[in-house]
């Protein structure tokens, strides 16, 4: 072999060896960026299970980064997904005003007050979280009911909680719980346009059994904590009149908002358009953190 063909052999096999080199770096970069992935994933969408009642619910982080907290309790008759799925979704507008957002899910039918105790308890105890705020989203606000029943003097409780689109007290004819049953029992039901006026919100509806209601004789909503109530004016599912009657009961600083054109707002809220519309997070999401921040 001359010098000629063993020089050229010799760059082929410095290029050969060479661009294995830079693929084996491009792996090894590619192996070190998702291990930290599946990090954050892991650590941001972390299910919890109690010993008590394994699965019993599911605790999803957003904005870890955020420096006010905030706790949800998603609704069981929406996916979860309708509360961050959008860009114009609850969790990312709250994010984007500098708050970490913990999304409780309950997924267990029975004693589902005492598992958000049980949950919120968990998130405190884990993150050593001091100062926050609650929130319960349609029905997810029936698992804040009883949520500081039996609760630990050393445990915070929460700074304010607020309700968005959640009935209590279903105490009148032809209410939600009513109708519901008949409801499931029709064959291929729809729930547009009964209970909202937007038929691309049907991606997001789950249905299913509705949780136990706790009677309002029964309601241990805190005295000393200031509450919120955000409803709609047209909301079939959570009228004023299944949410009046706990408001007018409660002594500790409070707020009643009616969602409509006559308070301002672009349209009269129904159930399905107060989690998510394109005018909601101007009209809803806007007067919730305006509160939080008084």
């Amino acid at each position: 072999m001359n010098f000629k063909s063993q020089i050229r052999l010799f760059t082929l096999q410095h290029f050969f060896y060479s661009s294995r080199y830079i693929k084996l770096i491009f792996l090894l970069i590619f192996c070190i960026s998702n291990c930290r992935l599946s990090q954050e994933i892991a650590k941001n969408n972390l299910q919890v299970e109690t010993e008590r009642d394994k699965g019993s619910f599911t605790i999803t982080e957003f904005n870890a980064s955020g420096k006010k907290v905030i706790i949800l309790f998603a609704p069981s008759i929406w996916k979860a997904e309708i509360l961050f799925e959008e860009n114009h979704s609850l969790v990312p507008y709250l994010a984007k005003y500098g708050y970490r957002v913990y999304l409780v899910q309950i997924s267990s039918q029975e004693n589902h007050q005492l598992k958000s105790s049980e949950a919120l308890q968990e998130i405190l105890n884990t993150e050593s979280i001091e100062d926050y705020d609650l929130g319960g989203i349609s029905t997810g606000g029936w698992h804040l009911t009883q949520i500081y029943k039996d609760w630990p003097r050393d445990r915070p409780k929460a700074r304010k909680i607020f309700f968005l689109a959640t009935g209590l007290d279903y105490n009148y004819e032809k209410s939600f719980p009513i109708l519901y049953k008949e409801f499931n029992l029709k064959a291929n039901f729809t729930p547009y346009p009964q209970y909202f006026l937007d038929p691309s919100l049907n991606q997001y509806w789950l249905g299913g059994k509705i949780e136990q209601i706790v009677p309002r004789a029964d309601l241990d909503l805190p005295q000393e904590i200031p509450i919120a109530f955000f409803w709609g004016k047209i909301d079939s599912i959570s009228p004023s009149e299944s949410i009046y009657p706990v408001y007018e009961k409660i002594r500790n600083p409070k707020l009643w908002k009616e969602l409509s054109i006559a308070n301002g707002h672009s349209k009269d809220y129904d159930h399905g358009n107060l989690l998510l519309d394109q005018d909601t997070k101007d009209d809803v999401f806007s007067e919730i953190v305006s509160w939080l921040k008084d």
